[in-house]
């Protein structure tokens, strides 16, 4: 949604929460919009200052070290 509808992670949180509210109601959908919500001491988004791995983004899987 960040990447492909330009949308930013306040954005993406309110359509998170909506869907919560509807027949998507599950927890991964709630702590999802909880995440995207949370702000950083500066006031920006925290979820903004996590640096995908291009690795992500190629195969859609993701490595833990």
């Amino acid at each position: 949604m960040k990447y492909y509808l330009k949308m930013s992670a306040d954005e993406i949180h309110l359509v998170f929460k909506e869907w919560n509210q509807g027949e998507l109601n599950s927890y991964l959908i709630e702590i999802t919009s909880d995440i995207l919500a949370f702000k950083d001491t500066d006031g920006n988004p925290l979820v903004d200052k996590i640096l995908p791995d291009k690795r992500v983004l190629e195969n859609g899987l993701l490595l833990l070290h």
